[in-house]
């Protein structure tokens, strides 16, 4: 929230950049880790906690953006 007035981003934009800076990181993660067989299971967990979390983050995101 704090680039949108540095970046020079209008109104329609801000919320949906804000919004996608929030995602929690994709499966992909773990594929790589399952693929080169390395810490899959880290990014397994990992991929589950961010997801969890990111129903609260995203929830108060859009809350402070009025979306």
């Amino acid at each position: 929230m704090i680039a949108v007035p540095i970046l020079g981003l209008g109104t329609p934009w801000a919320p949906v950049v804000v919004v996608i800076a929030g995602m929690p990181s994709g499966a992909m993660v773990y594929l790589f880790g399952a693929r080169y067989q390395t810490a899959s299971d880290v990014a397994a967990g990992t991929v589950v906690v961010a997801s969890a979390a990111s129903v609260v983050t995203l929830s108060i995101l859009l809350v402070l953006l009025g979306a």
